[in-house]
């Protein structure tokens, strides 16, 4: 299953699978969802390895980008983090 279906499944979980194409090591915590009048705000955490070097910017918008394939009424609010080891 991927990760976008999983996070709105309110379930902790891998990005395995994901037709995004992240890598599988990258995780989310953290997750909640808010509902305003004109969207819901998805907000999380995502969990990269420490030595990691993706653009932090570009890992939320491919992340974004899949979520809004599902539905333009989710608008993801995403903190990056890197593992300590």
């Amino acid at each position: 299953m991927c990760i976008i279906h999983r996070l709105l499944s309110f379930k902790t979980t891998s990005f395995r699978n994901c037709s995004t194409g992240l890598d599988e090591h990258y995780s989310i915590h953290d997750f909640r969802m808010v509902p305003g009048k004109n969207h819901t705000n998805l907000i999380f955490d995502v969990l990269i390895p420490a030595n990691d070097q993706i653009s932090h910017q570009i890992l939320k918008n491919m992340i974004s980008a899949e979520v809004k394939q599902i539905s333009d009424e989710y608008h993801c609010v995403i903190e990056i983090d890197h593992a300590f080891v």
